[in-house]
């Protein structure tokens, strides 16, 4: 059984109305299209056509092509944070018996790779345009970024007091962590040379080496 697995809360969900079907198959469209073409070259003609639907029926719902491109985001940005470290890191403790930094952050990353495998295209190509995009790059920083770091600062801070890893500035670690993580997912969406496979080698061979050399018995 995966992390993900373990650790997703299930729910039985109601059968959703036409009007959330239609909104999800918009949604889907986008996606589809903004990580193929780019957000500029894709029409909200071509997303209503993919989906099935007309385009008025994309006004009807997003009012524009920048209002569905930002529920896209927010839909995303809502499932980073009802899964977020906050959660992740207490239901780890509790389904594996090794409370280490490593195992809690070895366990973290095998998760956020699950993650990223489930909205690839969807990060793809909200990615592109928050490499452009003022506005949505704030909405990350302000949103995703400060529980990210208030929760990844306690996990070093307590392993640091545990003698688990040398004293070193947790911020830095914080920083050489992601890193880790976002140095090859970036590099994946700008490069055909790196598929899934190697990139997600990639990032656990180079947390591998950022633990060891963090680690008192290194």
């Amino acid at each position: 059984m995966s992390t993900h697995s373990l650790i997703v809360l299930r729910q039985e969900r109601k059968p959703m109305k036409k009007s959330e079907i239609t909104k999800e198959a918009l949604k889907t469209s986008a996606t589809t299209l903004f990580s193929k073409y780019g957000y500029a070259n894709t029409s909200t003609k071509d997303i209503a056509s993919l989906a099935g639907v007309s385009e008025a029926t994309l006004f009807k719902y997003y009012k524009t092509k920048n209002g569905l491109f930002k529920a896209m985001l927010l839909s995303l940005v809502s499932e980073m944070k009802q899964m977020s470290l906050l959660d992740i890191i207490p239901m780890l403790s509790q389904f594996y018996k090794d409370k280490s930094l490593y195992n809690k952050l070895s366990k973290l990353v095998i998760n956020r790779l699950e993650f990223l495998e489930k909205h690839d295209a969807t990060i793809k190509a909200l990615l592109q345009e928050t490499l452009i995009n003022d506005d949505m790059k704030s909405k990350i920083t302000n949103e995703v970024w400060p529980s990210i770091h208030k929760h990844l600062s306690k996990l070093f801070s307590q392993a640091i007091k545990d003698n688990e890893i040398i004293e070193v500035e947790v911020d830095s670690l914080i920083t050489t962590f992601l890193s880790i993580i976002t140095g090859p997912i970036i590099a994946s969406y700008v490069s055909n040379q790196i598929d899934f496979e190697t990139r997600n080698e990639l990032i656990k061979h180079h947390f591998e080496l950022f633990y060891r050399n963090i680690s008192v018995n290194h």
